[in-house]
């Protein structure tokens, strides 16, 4: 995190009067967080407190916590959800536009916010944490990593460092062994201030959810040097300039297959340099050696050779000169003249076999 992080909040959860509980199912009693059975969707039931500031976009920190939780409880539908810990823009519940209590039919929150949120589905039985966002009207949401015990104490550490958030869960006091050996990630550069931090069920869905667990041992440490700013999507360590992503980037599709999956054309000033290049042509010459295929005879290319100075099929040099060389199509061409080639040098040797079994007769 560097030299300028700090302390920026701790709390054990000894004074609950520093929180504003709304609603049930959620509250700060005896030093710790707790969840308890059951939470109806629909309802709020949250805590929250405000920052002594807010933490920008430009801003790096890192969240610790405990969590331990001892009974998955009731649901009437396929799955429960909670956000363990969430930064929001303002004090509204991240998943509902709520002015009270009561969120059954209220719109999607229009709040920026950040969370570690534990999911569970009942099918499956996959006790899962995730990192959730929404931002600027658009909801990300990383990689799982799962977990199975009950009454084990987890140790998490939420962090952001430039674009990148991240999420470690450790199974040892002294953060040292990570849970499934995994730290999953997210990407963030623009976002609200976050005013506000939350421990809260999620008011979204019409289902029964429940949850029995504590959270406790909350740290915030915030370094106030970072080399995101909100303009940029790239992060730099000073001497590369360079986009942290850590899944596939689609242009002009959202079906992206590979780390970079562009459909459209790019336009590049300098050289390429790769290990491999795979070109894929619409047509491949093999259609040379078909019975129907017009192979010119080596009299009809010379005339057309001393008439046009170029191969027939080939760009001429005016044209590569103008418009480039597409490698693909290129290569294709290429091909169809060795394989041209090729057919009269097959030709040729029937010719030459022919005249080598005239003479040899004649010798007789």
């Amino acid at each position: 995190m560097g030299n300028a992080q700090q302390n920026y909040l701790v709390d054990h959860y000894d004074d609950p009067s520093l929180w504003t509980q709304v609603g049930t199912n959620v509250e700060i009693s005896e030093g710790v967080v707790n969840f308890k059975n059951l939470s109806y969707a629909g309802q709020q039931r949250r805590v929250y407190r405000q920052l002594a500031e807010p933490l920008l976009t430009t801003d790096d920190w890192k969240f610790s916590f405990d969590f331990v939780y001892s009974e998955l409880g009731f649901r009437s539908g396929p799955s429960v959800g909670h956000n363990l810990i969430v930064l929001t823009e303002d004090n509204k519940e991240n998943g509902r536009l709520c002015p009270d209590i009561a969120c059954t039919g209220q719109p999607i929150s229009d709040t920026d916010y950040i969370s570690v949120y534990y999911g569970n589905d009942l099918e499956g039985g996959n006790n899962r944490f995730s990192i959730n966002s929404k931002i600027n009207e658009t909801f990300f949401t990383s990689d799982f990593i799962f977990f199975y015990n009950l009454n084990q104490k987890l140790y998490f550490d939420f962090e952001k460092v430039g674009v990148v958030l991240s999420l470690s869960v450790y199974v040892d006091e002294d953060r040292t062994i990570l849970l499934n050996n995994q730290t999953v990630t997210s990407n963030l550069c623009e976002i609200a201030p976050l005013n506000f931090i939350q421990h809260c069920a999620s008011a979204a869905g019409d289902y029964l959810r429940g949850l029995t667990g504590q959270i406790d041992n909350l740290i915030l440490d915030k370094n106030y040097t970072t080399s995101c700013s909100p303009a940029s999507k790239w992060y730099s360590n000073n001497t590369t300039v360079f986009p942290n992503f850590t899944k596939n980037i689609g242009i002009g599709t959202s079906d992206a297959q590979m780390k970079l999956s562009v459909v459209g054309n790019v336009g590049v000033e300098g050289d390429i340099i790769a290990k491999g290049v795979i070109a894929r042509p619409s047509v491949w010459p093999d259609y040379v050696f078909s019975e129907d295929y017009n192979l010119k005879s080596l009299e009809e290319l010379e005339k057309y050779i001393d008439k046009n100075a170029h191969l027939p099929g080939v760009p001429t040099e005016k044209e590569v000169l103008e418009n480039g060389s597409d490698l693909g199509a290129t290569n294709a061409i290429l091909l169809e003249k060795i394989e041209e080639l090729t057919l009269h040098l097959i030709e040729m040797n029937k010719r030459v076999k022919e005249l080598e079994s005239i003479i040899s007769e004649g010798k007789k």
